[in-house]
């Protein structure tokens, strides 16, 4: 069974990442597989009184990874490869590195 979570605020102030960078519809539909992957759905938000929704830090973990390795995807499926420092002109990223290591 699924577990409903609800969208309250913009996606833009739910990390800083979406403050340093715009996301992507790429980024975003990576969100919505996620939380999937991890057993919610996501749905307009019908009780204005309901509380926060917490995940626990092991979902936290697992859904990190996997959208750790979805970026990483999508970015090897661009061209891009790792280095030592984020090159636009080289498609490097030091990020670039499964999330096991």
């Amino acid at each position: 069974m699924l577990a409903t979570i609800h969208i309250t605020k913009p996606v833009q102030t739910c990390h800083e990442f979406y403050q340093a960078e715009k996301p992507t519809v790429s980024s975003l539909n990576r969100i919505h597989t996620v939380l999937t992957a991890a057993g919610y759905r996501i749905a307009p938000l019908q009780d204005w009184d309901a509380e926060d929704r917490a995940f626990p830090s092991e979902e936290v973990e697992r859904m990190a990874k996997l959208e750790h390795e979805l970026w990483c995807q999508t970015q090897r499926a661009n061209g891009w490869r790792w280095g030592p420092q984020k090159d636009k002109t080289k498609r490097t990223h030091p990020d670039l590195l499964p999330t096991d290591i």
